[in-house]
C-alpha cells in the first residue's frame, strides 16, 4: 500500500494507517479464540450375549442308530431331528432325562453345575499281621500231684503265649468326585452375529455301587484286606469345538447308558443370541 507523502510527516496518522492495514489484511490475528466444540453423545449399541442349551434324549438303540445315520450329515441344522425326538417323547418312545442351560458373554468362559460332592478313599494302608506275646499265669503240675493243704497255695509259673492279630486296612488318601451334570462353555461371536465359535465340555457322572474286595457272603464280617471298598462311577463326557449358527439345533454326540444296554442317548445342543445393554 502506497502512503501519500504529506502523511509521512505525521507519525500519529501513519501509525493509525498501519494498524488499519494490518486489521483488514490479517483479521485472524485479532479474532477471538473459538470455544471448543462439545463432545458428541454416542448412543451405546446393544451387545450380544450367548445362551447355550444342552439336551439328553434316551431311546431304543435301533431307533437312535437310524436317526444318527439319517441326520449325521445335517448335524449343524438338526431342528428336524429335535422335532422327531419331541414327538417320540410325547408318545413315550423317548425320554428327555437331562437338560442344562447357561448364558454368558462373548469371549468369556461360563460354567454351570448341578452336582453332589462324594468324598471316598482313594488309597489304603495294607493290613498287617502282628505277633503279640501275652503272659499267662498257670498252675504248676507234677506227674504225681501232691494234696494241697488248706493253708497252702498252689505253686504258680509264668507262661508266655503267642497270639496273631491282623490290623484292618486303613484309608490314607481321599478324593472328591462331582456326581451330576456339569456344563462349561467358551463362546466367541463372529461375522456380525451370524456365527458362534463355541468351545465347550459337558459331562454327566453317575454313582454306581461300590466295588468290595470281599468274598461273597462275608461283607459284614470281613476284616483286613477283605474289607476294602472303592467307589465306582459312570461318566458320559463330550469335549469339542464347533461353529454354530444362532437359533439352530446341533447334533452333538451319542452315548450308551450304564444301566440299559438296549438304549442309546442322543445329545443335542442349541445356541441363541440375546441383545443386552
Amino acid at each position: 500500500m502506497k502512503i501519500p507523502i504529506h502523511l509521512k510527516s505525521n507519525p500519529r496518522v501513519l501509525a493509525q494507517i498501519v494498524v488499519f492495514a494490518l486489521l483488514f489484511s490479517s483479521p485472524s490475528l485479532f479474532a477471538q479464540a473459538k470455544k471448543p466444540a462439545s463432545p458428541k453423545v454416542v448412543e451405546q449399541q446393544p451387545s450380544a450375549q450367548v445362551g447355550v442349551l444342552i439336551e439328553y434324549f434316551k431311546l431304543d438303540h435301533r431307533a437312535a442308530n437310524k436317526l444318527i445315520r439319517k441326520f449325521s450329515s445335517k448335524a449343524s441344522n438338526a431342528q428336524e431331528l429335535r422335532d422327531i425326538l419331541g414327538e417320540m417323547t410325547k408318545k413315550n418312545g423317548a425320554e428327555l432325562f437331562e437338560t442344562g442351560w447357561v448364558r454368558c458373554r462373548s469371549g468369556q468362559r461360563a460354567k454351570t453345575e448341578s452336582i453332589r460332592e462324594d468324598i471316598d478313599p482313594s488309597s489304603y494302608d495294607q493290613p498287617e499281621i502282628q505277633n503279640v506275646v501275652d503272659t499267662v499265669t498257670a498252675i504248676k503240675e507234677e506227674n504225681a500231684p501232691t494234696p494241697i493243704k488248706a493253708d497252702q497255695k498252689p505253686e504258680q509259673t509264668q507262661v508266655q503265649k503267642a497270639s496273631l492279630y491282623m490290623t484292618a486296612a486303613t484309608p490314607t488318601d481321599f478324593k472328591t468326585k462331582h456326581v451330576g451334570l456339569t456344563l462349561e462353555v467358551d463362546p466367541v461371536i463372529m461375522k456380525g452375529n451370524k456365527i458362534i465359535d463355541l468351545s465347550f465340555s459337558t459331562e454327566i457322572i453317575t454313582r454306581l455301587p461300590d466295588q468290595h474286595f470281599t468274598r461273597p457272603g462275608f461283607e459284614s464280617t470281613a476284616r483286613g484286606i477283605e474289607n476294602i471298598s472303592m467307589p465306582s462311577f459312570y461318566i458320559m463326557k463330550t469335549t469339542t469345538q464347533i461353529k454354530a449358527i444362532p437359533g439352530n439345533y446341533n447334533l452333538l454326540a451319542i452315548h450308551p447308558p450304564h444301566d440299559e444296554p438296549d438304549k442309546r442317548i442322543i445329545v443335542l445342543l442349541k445356541t441363541d443370541l440375546f441383545l443386552a445393554r
